[in-house]
């Protein structure tokens, strides 16, 4: 273990620390709108097969929050996903798939396209003809 990830684990472990992790509103709020996000992703991609033939099941995975530098998303996204059990999709593909983690270790894409993804997402979930996610709409939403 590296001393890096000895830190993330000491400071997000509620062990160690009990009841005294506090997140930023902002911090929850777009932890959740990520899990969110990928749980649609996902969910969509696993029962669509018209989406899966047009989507690599890669692009849909959640690669985590690099805990190297934002151990209070990896945190909390720990938190709610292993602790509090509210994202089953996530926990799931955690469990079951290669290369899905909530620590990313720098492999997954930045806090930035995570936010740029959600922006997206958001956008193509508020049209007024909005039914379901297309294969083009996850497309959309994982190049941007």
């Amino acid at each position: 273990m590296t001393l890096t990830e000895l830190m993330i684990e000491l400071i997000c472990d509620k062990k160690l620390l009990g009841d005294m992790m506090v997140y930023s509103e902002e911090v929850k709020k777009e932890v959740e709108d990520i899990l969110e996000m990928y749980t649609d992703l996902f969910y969509t991609w696993d029962n669509n097969e018209d989406v899966q033939e047009k989507v690599q099941r890669k692009q849909v995975i959640f690669r985590g929050f690099d805990g190297n530098l934002k151990a209070e998303y990896y945190g909390y996204a720990a938190d709610l996903v292993n602790e509090k059990e509210q994202f089953p999709v996530i926990a799931k593909m955690i469990k079951e798939i290669d290369k899905a983690e909530l620590n990313s270790k720098s492999y997954g894409p930045s806090l930035f396209k995570l936010k740029m993804m959600v922006k997206k997402w958001k956008e193509i979930k508020s049209k007024e003809d909005f039914v379901s996610l297309k294969a083009s709409d996850i497309l959309e939403i994982v190049q941007e």
